[in-house]
């Protein structure tokens, strides 16, 4: 039995047992359902969560739905009835960002794993000059990274925005002439009966996640080339331009273990480097918006992407578009 199957039992121990023990219990079943399960999904990019012992993928797609697929085909294990930006795993549930219809407060919403049905919606205040939208906005973002606390869920989250020149605005909270940038922290506790958010105005902002290309220190020494860190630190990328007849370049790229030993044939993308993770003998890559031509010369788009690629052959074996942060449509003239 695994700790994700123990949870309902233990919810069950900490209420029949008397009020001056229920804390003792409440710790313990904190300590079973937040530690291990926080660590068994790695964070592949912002809304993109892989759990390698599931065998599953969480993300949110490029209409703003969260979905689960299998990792080995891509199938669709179940779809989210709403939108919402994945951001991390808490405890036996998925934590997203909402869309909160307004400026100057969020939503954060607790997912089912095994449904996406929606547990729990939980609001919280912002500045009144702050969209925390979920859906890609015209020169405006709203970023948030999750860490791990005692009780819950440490946010931090950063706001942009940028004049939107040549437009009428009339919508309350719009920008009209000056670049706004904020940031901000705040806990999701979770070790209670109804979860709740803290905020932090003593912290500070955190926003920025670890770069994927490895220092001097951590590099592969024997290894020549630039080096980048998979998603979970496990293998490295080297990738080379190479010529190429249709493009005038690619890149090809070279996958290794942390102790350097080849961990596949390598193969060729348009891209030097992608987030990326590889489970077994799968390697889950997220492409950038690339525009393409084929053997017979006709020119294709996609938009951002999640691929499954096969070692060895570098076939993809499924691929899904995902919810695209950066606004890619008509701006005011």
């Amino acid at each position: 039995m695994n700790a994700r199957s123990l949870v309902p039992s233990c919810i069950t121990l900490s209420i029949i047992r008397a009020p001056g023990q229920r804390i003792r219990a409440a710790l313990c079943l904190l300590a079973l359902c937040l530690s291990p399960v926080l660590h068994a999904a790695v964070e592949l990019s912002p809304g993109v969560l892989v759990e390698a012992d599931s065998e599953r993928v969480y993300l949110s797609t490029a209409d703003g739905h969260m979905e689960a697929r299998a990792l080995s085909d891509g199938a669709v294990e179940w779809r989210s009835s709403e939108r919402g930006l994945l951001i991390a795993e808490a405890g036996d549930r998925l934590l997203a960002l909402g869309q909160a219809g307004r400026f100057g407060w969020g939503m954060l919403l607790l997912v089912d794993r095994n449904s996406g049905e929606v547990l729990d919606r939980i609001a919280f205040d912002l500045p009144e000059t702050v969209s925390a939208a979920v859906m890609a906005e015209p020169m405006r973002r709203f970023d948030v990274r999750a860490e791990p606390t005692g009780t819950g869920m440490r946010l931090h989250w950063s706001y942009e925005a940028h004049p939107l020149r040549g437009a009428l605005m009339l919508e309350e909270g719009a920008v009209a002439s000056d670049t706004v940038q904020l940031s901000g922290v705040i806990d999701l506790e979770l070790a209670t009966a109804a979860a709740f958010v803290q905020p932090r105005p003593e912290l500070q902002a955190d926003s920025q996640r670890a770069s994927p290309q490895l220092s001097a220190e951590e590099r592969i020494q024997s290894i020549e080339g630039r080096q980048f860190r998979a998603a979970d630190n496990r293998h490295v990328l080297v990738s080379a331009a190479v010529e190429d007849p249709v493009y005038g370049f690619s890149w090809r790229w070279q996958l290794y273990a942390r102790n350097g030993v080849r961990a596949a044939a390598e193969f060729e993308r348009p891209f030097a480097l992608a987030p990326f993770v590889l489970v077994e003998d799968t390697l889950l890559l997220q492409s950038p918006p690339v525009d393409s031509v084929d053997a017979a010369g006709a020119w294709s788009r996609h938009g951002l992407r999640l691929s499954a690629v096969e070692l060895g052959t570098g076939k993809e074996l499924w691929g899904v578009e995902l919810l695209d942060r950066n606004f890619s449509g008509p701006l005011p003239p």
